[in-house]
């Protein structure tokens, strides 16, 4: 019984830590899995709608990446910053914040 407890707080753990090392908190979650209801409770607890990860994800550009329209709403809704950008330069329309002159 032990056992199984070790092993799903594991689980738990790389769910929340994700494979690459970079913690999520439960807003960042509720945004990847298009959780409207968590959201808008995490919100209201103190999360930062413009949070970033250690790659420099926001809520906003999770859900944007995994398509969730309605969390996308209630992030921009709650002033989450639609040209915030990723370490990459990505933002949550998945463009580069570089321009090129032309």
């Amino acid at each position: 019984m032990a056992g199984l407890r070790i092993l799903s707080l594991c689980a738990l753990l790389l769910t929340l830590v994700g494979c690459s090392g970079d913690p999520y908190s439960l807003l960042m979650q509720a945004a990847r899995f298009g959780d409207v209801p968590g959201i808008g409770k995490y919100i209201a607890e103190g999360y930062g709608v413009n949070e970033k990860t250690k790659q420099g994800k926001t809520p906003l550009i999770i859900a944007s990446a995994e398509g969730h329209a309605k969390a996308i709403e209630v992030l921009l809704d709650a002033g989450a910053d639609i040209h915030a950008q990723d370490n990459n330069g990505a933002t949550a329309g998945g463009t580069s914040g570089s321009t090129t002159p032309g």
